[in-house]
């Protein structure tokens, strides 16, 4: 599980350990066992799905979970959309 420095105590890491899965949470700078380039690494990794959600609204445009879950659902798809389309024109470039 990938996750910024809010994520980095140790309730969070026992709550992913628990379900089995492997904190690759970014330690703060004054945290011991602090790895900069574990780190410098995992951002790197993240890059590319932290660019997807700066470029939601980070304000609900609807009252309601249920149409703003939708509303999040409908950006997301038209972004994969929009990743599938370049992707694809990047392989026919390539043949």
């Amino acid at each position: 599980m990938f996750a910024d420095k809010g994520y980095c105590n140790k309730k969070a890491f026992f709550i992913v350990k628990q379900n089995g899965c492997t904190s690759r949470a970014i330690l703060k700078n004054n945290m011991r066992g602090k790895d900069f380039e574990r780190d410098r690494l995992t951002s790197k990794q993240r890059m590319p799905d932290e660019r997807m959600f700066s470029k939601q609204n980070k304000k609900g445009r609807y009252i309601g979970v249920a149409k703003n879950q939708f509303q999040g659902f409908m950006q997301a798809l038209v972004h994969n959309f929009k990743q599938l389309i370049s992707i694809h024109e990047i392989v026919l470039q390539g043949f």
